[in-house]
């Protein structure tokens, strides 16, 4: 061995310099986690609020349920039937969109989606006092479809109106250089995709009215 020259060092490898290809993915997929349990927490208070049976009380939810789940429904055209699930779907959509566009819009985001789970426990809720345990097959022929693809749009809807608000806050700031047209119209277009999945279920939702709705109810 030459003199004055020190031997190089094998550096061993292990887990402290390794870099976890998983800290990133679970980072990203986070956001999603918690509004999907905010909309878990949306159905739980909604079922818990459902109105109970009253002799001679008819709220909108009976009403409601009488025209989804009767004969009458099942005549009504598919077009109509379409429209009046994408229109509530829809609404939610655009909330989440133009919450987004404002720089303190999160509280709002988040309130679209517990409002989503809101609505779902609250059907979902009334099924089960008013049908009993025909409820269940209810519910899963009409609500779950409907309720999981609207549930996973509202969800990716949300996670981009909260995303896109922190764009706002952050382009307000002179110190900050965004290019928001650009993320604009990412935002528009993945938005377009949220409404094509809430397009998606309500064709599901009108077949299965069409198609199961007068094996329940008169």
């Amino acid at each position: 061995m030459v003199k004055g020259v020190k031997p190089l060092k094998r550096k061993r490898i292990g887990h402290s310099s390794r870099v976890p290809a998983n800290k990133g993915n679970g980072k990203l997929f986070l956001p999603y986690l918690g509004l999907a349990v905010l909309i878990l927490i949306g159905v739980m208070v909604g079922a818990l609020l459902a109105p109970g049976k009253a002799p001679g009380e008819t709220s909108g939810l009976q009403l409601l349920s009488q025209e989804l789940l009767s004969k009458a429904a099942a005549s009504q055209g598919f077009l109509d039937l379409f429209c009046s699930s994408f229109f509530s779907t829809a609404v939610l959509l655009c909330a989440a969109f133009l919450f987004g566009l404002w720089a303190v819009g999160a509280v709002g985001v988040v309130l679209v989606a517990l409002f989503k789970g809101a609505g779902i426990g609250l059907s979902m809720g009334f099924i089960y006092i008013h049908y009993g345990v025909s409820g269940f097959m209810i519910c899963a022929l009409f609500i779950l479809p409907w309720a999981l693809v609207t549930s996973f749009a509202i969800v990716v809807a949300c996670r981009e109106g909260l995303s896109f608000s922190v764009c706002i806050a952050r382009a307000i700031s002179p110190t900050e250089s965004t290019h928001l047209w650009q993320l604009f119209r990412l935002y528009a277009m993945r938005f377009v995709v949220c409404f094509g999945l809430a397009a998606l279920a309500a064709l599901i939702e009108a077949g299965s009215t069409i198609a199961f709705s007068a094996l329940f109810l008169n």
